[in-house]
């Protein structure tokens, strides 16, 4: 069996920076280091890292690009800002044989270009902008760092974004605002609790307290995600949520998680809190680790989509049987075996008593 977290760290070991350590941006102490990770995205890089440079703050930050040997011109433009600004860029050019990981009979393990960018990271804080995505407002960075410099009983920063579809043209504004948070002027704090509703982020507007054991916590994962990462965060301390728009997210087809279908979303969600709850075994990841079981469930009994790559239903039915703990829960568990007419049916009868009028 592969140990993930040696293959990273070995391999990690053997990443050259291009241009080598003595440009200016390695002579400098950075409060934040913001990192990029990239792949494909020749036609979004140039917003991403101009959203980045625009930035007016009060201290020196670091820009940390990952390129993961793309073919489409990424990469030669990620050079080009390398070379145009080394008072910021630190670029690490990845060859896609020691930046993914297969095991002994060719299987995909793991990608390790985001977790070795954040590896490099040298500030206080970290903030994340994937390749294909770009922040909007100048002073992002500032508004977030006086804030977690202000507060170290949080750990985590995230706020509103734009949803941009490229082939539609479609934008949407994202603000999510839990009824259970009370809002504070410009904005709200949360726990990783509020999360098992609501995910309250997106990579893009992300900025956290760098903390090196959170290295040694997600190399461990097989399936590790932005939902990994955020979730070792918030639980060193709370999260703030900055209600104003900060940057857009990018839709397409290239995206890891941003058009994928249903079926397949779903399937790698269930993955990732399944190893989640195997690891960690709190109440958190039982929660959610139940929630996908039974989501998968109910779409397998009533849409008959067969997620054979994932369990059979028995198997799955053993497992919600194992997580069930709480009366509701057990409810949610009974009701995937009940057909959708029938659940209907109820409903309807629940909703006369409740109004007092014949059905």
């Amino acid at each position: 069996m592969i140990d993930i977290q040696k293959e990273c760290e070995n391999r990690f070991k053997k990443e050259q920076e291009y241009l080598g350590t003595n440009k200016l941006i390695n002579q400098i102490n950075p409060l934040v280091s913001v990192t990029v990770t990239t792949y494909q995205h020749a036609a979004y890089i140039k917003d991403c890292l101009e959203g980045i440079l625009m930035q007016k703050t009060n201290f020196p930050f670091e820009i940390i690009i990952g390129e993961d040997e793309s073919t489409d011109g990424t990469r030669e433009i990620c050079i080009e800002y390398a070379e145009k600004y080394p008072d910021k860029i630190r670029l690490f050019l990845r060859n896609r044989e020691t930046s993914q990981l297969y095991d002994e009979n060719g299987k995909f393990v793991k990608r390790f270009n985001g977790l070795w960018t954040r590896m490099s990271a040298r500030g206080k804080y970290i903030a994340l902008c994937e390749g294909d995505d770009y922040w909007i407002d100048p002073y992002k960075l500032q508004k977030q760092v006086d804030f977690l410099e202000a507060n170290p009983e949080f750990s985590l920063c995230t706020g509103g974004f734009k949803s941009y579809n490229i082939y539609t043209k479609e934008g949407t504004k994202v603000i999510i605002i839990p009824p259970e948070v009370t809002l504070k002027n410009n904005g709200y704090e949360y726990t990783l609790e509020n999360t098992l509703d609501n995910w309250l982020t997106k990579t893009l507007t992300a900025v956290f307290r760098n903390y090196k054991e959170l290295l040694d916590e997600l190399s461990k994962y097989k399936y590790s995600r932005d939902v990994n990462l955020f979730y070792h965060v918030l639980k060193k301390g709370k999260g703030f949520y900055f209600t104003e728009i900060l940057g857009v997210y990018r839709l397409h087809n290239n995206g890891i998680h941003s058009l994928k279908g249903w079926d397949e979303r779903i399937s790698i969600s269930y993955k990732i809190y399944k190893e989640l709850y195997d690891i960690n075994k709190d109440e958190y990841s039982r929660k959610w680790f139940l929630k996908m079981t039974l989501i998968i469930l109910n779409s397998n009994i009533h849409n008959k989509n067969n997620f054979k790559h994932i369990k059979s239903n028995f198997s799955l039915i053993l497992d919600a049987i194992k997580l069930v703990k709480k009366r509701k829960e057990l409810k949610q568990f009974v009701s995937v075996f009940v057909p959708k007419n029938v659940k209907k049916s109820i409903k309807k009868i629940q909703l006369s008593y409740a109004s007092n009028k014949k059905i």
